[in-house]
This record gives structure tokens, sequence and C-alpha cells, in this order.
């Protein structure tokens, strides 16, 4: 099964430079942030650590409750001809789409 016949959530990244020259990453409904010299770096940064994240609730059996208490929604796979097709834009880990590995269920 592709990922894009798995069911899905939808994150929103926020990207912002620090005075410094810094890029900030932060995923708004993970709570999950990180750092980085450049933008791409960044986003690489923010996706590497998102799948960290949902790939450890899923290891000890708790994403159900987190994304209960969190208001995060699963989504079922889109059937048909409309099925959403990821852009080269889009990191691993943009809304929308999961990652390649993301192990969430199938």
């Amino acid at each position: 099964m592709g990922n894009q016949d798995r069911p899905y959530i939808e994150v929103r990244m926020r990207f912002s430079q620090e005075d410094d020259g810094q890029w900030t990453a932060e995923c708004e409904e993970l709570g999950t942030a990180g750092y980085a010299d450049t933008l791409e770096r960044a986003r690489e940064a923010i996706a590497d650590l998102v799948v960290l994240h949902l790939n450890g609730l899923e290891d000890f059996g708790t994403r159900e409750a987190f994304f209960e208490k969190w208001g995060i929604k699963v989504h079922a796979p889109p059937d048909g001809p409309h099925r959403r097709q990821s852009t080269a834009d889009e990191s691993a880990y943009m809304p929308g789409t999961l990652p390649k590995c993301y192990r969430g269920p199938a």
C-alpha cells in the first residue's frame, strides 16, 4: 500500500528567521521544533523531528491518546481520480501527506 492509500494527518509548519540569521521551524500540532542555518535545512530538520515524534508515539502506543488530547484528526485516504498529489516543494511531512518512513496505521 502506497502512502497516498493510507490515512493521514494535516500539520502546519511555521518557519521564521531570527535576528542572528538562524531559521526556526515548528510543527504547531505536535509542538515539535528545531532550528538550522538555512530555511532548507530547517525544513529538513522539522520533517525529521516530526517523523521521530510520530514514530515514538506509535512505538509507545500513545498515538491515539496524544491525537485525541491535542485534537489531531486522522483523515481517510482520498478515493479515485481526485486523489491529492504531493508536490516537489513539500518536504517529508507537509499538510496532506505522510512521510515515507512514518509507520502509522495501515
